[in-house]
């Protein structure tokens, strides 16, 4: 489902956080049980690392919104290296300053996070805050909704539309897998690992892998 311009509903969802909250641009994200699944829609490219970053360092505002059931308010993320060293050293080089995360939560399951992030520091207002909140209860119930009527296995093409589940990381995890002899989650900590060492972004990884360019365990 998009509006008149093309846009799906979801990104929409996103800009309409960013501008009512007046911060530099959101991204909707699914988590499952054991780390982030994707990003469903995201309003601009620093809203894309952000969720990148956190589905491959397994640390953020995201999971912990999603864990703990509750907004995760950030107002300094340079203040908040001591919670995720690894994501905020990562971010350092982007115009990114404040994230809020609000959970995704239908009665009683918990689906993901809608975040917002700012350039600068500082903190939301109250109304600015409860209106986020008020619009992921909005996003969760829409996702929940649509996803209903999709088939069994399947995403229903209204998420899909503006998603990125990283099904290359996903292909190239089950790549290292083989190579290594050991389980998927072990061999996508090894691609994470991969990626941290050498400040390159999991999804470049991932095409070599793919492309075999790189084998597991690289010399």
């Amino acid at each position: 489902m998009t509006d008149g311009g093309g846009e799906s509903l979801l990104t929409r969802f996103c800009r309409t956080a960013a501008e009512s909250s007046e911060t530099s641009g959101a991204s909707i994200v699914v988590i499952g049980p054991s780390r982030l699944l994707g990003s469903l829609a995201s309003t601009d490219r620093v809203a894309s690392r952000l969720e990148e970053l956190q589905f491959s360092l397994g640390e953020g505002p995201c999971l912990d919104a999603h864990r703990e059931g509750r907004p995760v308010l950030v107002s300094d993320l340079g203040a908040s290296a001591d919670r995720w060293p690894a994501l905020v050293a990562a971010l350092r080089p982007l115009p990114l300053r404040a994230v809020f995360a609000f959970p995704l939560v239908v009665d009683g399951a918990a689906l993901g996070a809608l975040a917002v992030h700012r350039r600068t520091a500082g903190d939301l207002t109250d109304a600015q805050t409860t209106e986020l909140a008020s619009l992921a209860t909005v996003v969760g119930r829409y996702i929940v909704a649509v996803q209903s009527t999709a088939g069994s296995g399947t995403v229903a093409p209204e998420l899909d539309v503006s998603s990125d589940f990283h099904l290359l990381v996903h292909q190239a995890t089950g790549m290292v897998s083989v190579q290594l002899g050991v389980t998927p989650d072990e061999a996508f900590v090894r691609l994470c690992g991969y990626a941290f060492a050498h400040e390159t972004p999991i999804t470049t990884v991932a095409e070599a892998v793919v492309g075999r360019r790189l084998h597991f365990p690289p010399p």
